[in-house]
């Protein structure tokens, strides 16, 4: 009975001569090879992780120049309409000027009248919300040396909006030192030249036809420096609006 159990045993597992293990003998036939088609993706594979360790990292931002700055107003004693925040950075491509215009802050004067708060101007908030919305901003950057044809453009959003806060008459005459606007504004706006490589380059904003700001800078390949920031580069009695 043991003899009959161990030969349905080993009937049950002898090879057959159906599958890939037909007739395969571990000891007399050495180690399996794969199929053409498995070496092949094995080949692929190994090649793109070559490639890819290989590969050189992408250029990190890094700031080269920062400057704070006011938009005077064209007129004897102008007062500053704006903050302006210039950052120069290093980018893949190249250098590339980032700037912010905001109408409140340290650096920003009142209106006039009794509404007017120091550190905020409503009239600038007013333009800069327009001129966003209507698309009233163009930026141009050109190589100073003039052998650049044609101006790079740059792009314009909204970073900031909220209500600003003012000073009221209230009905029985009262003042109110508390209030805020009733609309909402744009209260900072990010700006963003297009990237250039090693050179003497302009970054103007064109508002109305005409430069409204003006901002030079230096980039060689490695280093850069922001070299002058005129608000009024064409003198116009005007504020921001055309």
């Amino acid at each position: 009975m043991s003899f009959r159990c161990c030969s349905r045993s080993a009937r049950r597992h002898a090879p057959t001569d159906r599958g890939p293990t037909a007739g395969y003998d571990p000891v007399t036939a050495g180690p399996r090879s794969l199929p053409t088609m498995d070496v092949r993706m094995h080949r692929t594979t190994l090649l793109v992780l070559i490639l890819a360790a290989c590969a050189p990292a992408p250029t990190p931002r890094a700031e080269l120049d920062r400057r704070s700055e006011r938009y005077i107003e064209d007129e004897p004693g102008g007062r500053g309409l704006a903050g302006v925040e210039l950052v120069l950075e290093r980018v893949e491509s190249g250098a590339q000027l980032a700037l912010r215009l905001a109408a409140d802050g340290p650096r920003v004067d009142p209106i006039h009248g009794i509404e007017g708060r120091r550190g905020v101007n409503r009239i600038t908030a007013r333009e800069l919300t327009r001129l966003e919305q209507e698309r009233g901003i163009e930026i141009r950057t050109v190589r100073r040396d003039a052998s650049d044809v044609g101006a790079h453009a740059g792009a314009v959003s909204i970073v900031r909006t909220g209500r600003l806060p003012e000073r009221r008459v209230a009905p029985d005459g009262s003042i109110d030192l508390e209030a805020t606007s009733h609309e909402s504004f744009a209260l900072e706006l990010a700006l963003s030249a297009a990237p250039v490589g090693a050179g003497e380059w302009r970054t103007e904003l064109w508002v109305g036809g005409r430069p409204r700001l003006r901002v030079d800078y230096q980039f060689d390949g490695r280093t850069g420096r922001i070299q002058a920031f005129d608000s009024n580069p064409v003198p116009h009695r005007e504020e921001l609006a055309p």
